[in-house]
């Protein structure tokens, strides 16, 4: 970022587990973080013991912005929301990691781009269709949503795919 500074508008995150937010203090403080709905609210047992870090790394007062999501379709998982309202960017609400667990659809310079999140960890979780493991809230709502974005994918192959905890590009196929 100190090579190429720009101007950052906004920061989204996938859910706001520590590994996912790590990097929330090199922005200015000012900066609106956008999460998914009730992901600030997270009671889980677990979360009591990161909480204290969770504040630090986010500090005192956050700019913490729930995205607000319309009811979607009874035969789907997931809701969508079109940030811009051009379709560049997508964000999908698939509930299941977390209560609040996004992923995003990126129209970029090279093609479209997912954006998993914790939904799926890696392209080996990708390729064979694996959920992550005891840090998810709800197994059952995430294979339902890894379902939906895989689905997604294989209507458009094109797409390009990007686990939450590898860096590599993952080609649907």
């Amino acid at each position: 970022m100190n090579k190429n500074p720009k101007k950052v508008e906004g920061i989204f995150l996938t859910h706001m587990h520590l590994d996912h937010i790590l990097g929330s203090p090199d922005f200015q403080p000012n900066v609106p973080i956008y999460v998914g709905p009730k992901e600030t609210t997270g009671k889980k047992f677990l979360n009591l013991f990161v909480q204290g870090s969770t504040d630090r790394v986010l500090g005192e007062n956050p700019t913490l912005y729930e995205l607000n999501f319309q009811e979607g379709r009874k035969d789907s998982p997931v809701r969508i929301l079109d940030f811009f309202g051009d379709q560049s960017l997508l964000i999908f609400h698939v509930e299941g990691h977390t209560k609040g667990s996004l992923a995003f659809l990126v129209q970029s310079t090279s093609g479209y781009q997912l954006v998993l999140g914790d939904s799926c960890h890696t392209s080996w979780g990708w390729k064979n269709n694996v959920t992550p493991g005891d840090f998810t809230e709800n197994q059952e709502k995430n294979r339902e949503s890894l379902d939906f974005l895989k689905d997604l994918v294989s209507k458009f192959p094109e797409i390009q795919v990007h686990p939450g905890h590898q860096s590599i590009i993952v080609n649907s196929n």
